[in-house]
């Protein structure tokens, strides 16, 4: 069985003291928070396929990375097992 790993990232900008948070659209057109694979075939750590994937995705280049949480489990998510890092 193969390990998937997804990255979540919330991206916030403040501009004119108004905070904004970047979301991205998926297949279906619905909005979400920009997410992308892990590949350790690719990328060293998380955070450089995160800010890889960000700029293929946005074309932005994330400020400071800092991930604060890690959501996991083998029930997480019914198709599959899988573990998503949170990285701000």
């Amino acid at each position: 069985m193969a390990l998937s790993l997804e990255l979540d990232a919330v991206m916030i900008a403040v501009s004119e003291e108004v905070p904004r948070v970047l979301s991205a659209r998926s297949p279906e057109g619905v909005p979400q928070l920009p997410s992308g694979p892990f590949d350790p075939m690719i990328d060293l750590t998380l955070e450089g396929s995160l800010r890889r994937w960000l700029l293929d995705m946005t074309g932005l280049e994330a400020g400071h990375v800092e991930q604060i949480f890690t959501f996991g489990g083998h029930d997480r998510d019914p198709r599959s097992r899988i573990s998503g890092d949170r990285i701000l």
